[in-house]
């Protein structure tokens, strides 16, 4: 990924953290961290989805997060958003 829009990306994740975490009384800091306690991964796992809403595949989200991809697609596999393995989407005809 371009280094500019990885910085881009990674502010605008900041940004959604700092807003989750306000909702929270939790800290930016502690959602995009590497912490286990489950409030926090709650909440780490919802910037993700959020991410993942706004079209960022899963590389790109573990990339701005700096975190494994298999980690953000379990993730999204848990929370429903995603089946096992993405189906192909068909080729509509013009």
């Amino acid at each position: 990924m371009d280094p500019e829009l990885l910085a881009i990306r990674k502010e605008r994740a900041k940004l959604l953290a700092e807003a989750i975490a306000e909702e929270h009384a939790l800290t930016a800091s502690s959602i995009l961290g590497r912490g286990r306690d489950p409030q926090v991964v709650a909440q780490r796992h919802r910037l993700w989805r959020m991410l993942w809403d706004s079209g960022l595949s899963s590389n790109a989200i573990a990339q701005i997060c700096e975190v494994d991809h298999s980690t953000v697609l379990y993730a999204l596999r848990k929370s429903g958003l995603m089946s096992a393995r993405r189906k192909p989407q068909p080729v509509k005809a013009a």
